[in-house]
């Protein structure tokens, strides 16, 4: 599990990446790499601290009441942390694929978020695939660690790294890839709308597209 971000860090040092610090709430310029969040296209990430949670959003800071699109992860030892940003490369799609084979488009750059947890570093990279997204945490924890995932503040799915004695596993991969109309998200392969007065159905086809079919005549 550990082998994508090794690679990708092995990448910066050839390539002379400059990783990004903060130690503070802060937003960064992301467009040379956007993600696709459940739908939504941002270009901005927020990283800020809670006493209980490392936040990663990216319509704005974190905060409960603002009900935001966001990946809370666990507490940190220390409020500082590393952003790189990496080009695509064949060994890291191919980790994600193995993965995730929900993925069906190209791999184009990776954001790589590095915070200081208690046992080491803690890893939060994301992933561009043009229209999907992927998701990737890893944490030191001895113990199970829980990865929010949350669109409008709701919480879509709860990513789990289930360290432990008996099962020891750093990392867990996400999909990330939906559509969104009007505020709704629509996983890929799903019917958006129907419409038997004008035979029309438009659905979210599986990379995350919208495509609107009529009746054949």
């Amino acid at each position: 599990m550990l082998r994508p971000l090794v690679y990708l860090c092995a990448v910066s040092l050839l390539a002379g990446a400059a990783a990004l610090t903060f130690n503070e709430s802060s937003d960064f310029d992301i467009s040379s790499c956007p993600i696709s969040f459940f739908g939504q296209p941002y270009e901005r990430l927020y990283v800020n601290f809670t006493s209980v949670n490392f936040a990663v959003c990216f319509d704005g800071f974190y905060r409960p009441e603002t009900r935001g699109d966001c990946i809370l992860g666990p507490a940190v030892i220390r409020d500082y942390g590393m952003l790189n940003i990496y080009p695509s490369n064949p060994v890291t799609e191919s980790i994600f694929r193995q993965h995730l084979p929900s993925i069906g488009t190209d791999l184009q750059c990776v954001l790589n978020v590095i915070t200081e947890q208690n046992g080491g570093p803690g890893y939060l990279a994301l992933a561009n695939f043009g229209t999907q997204a992927a998701l990737y945490v890893q944490s030191p924890s001895t113990t199970p660690v829980d990865f929010l995932v949350q669109v409008g503040g709701n919480t879509a799915e709860t990513v789990t790294v289930g360290n432990g004695p008996n099962s020891p596993q750093t990392g867990a991969y996400f999909d990330l890839s939906a559509c969104r109309k009007s505020g709704v998200v629509y996983r890929p392969g799903t019917v958006v709308r129907s419409d038997s007065d004008t035979c029309s159905t438009e659905t979210c086809d599986r990379t995350a597209v919208l495509h609107t079919f009529g009746c054949d005549l």
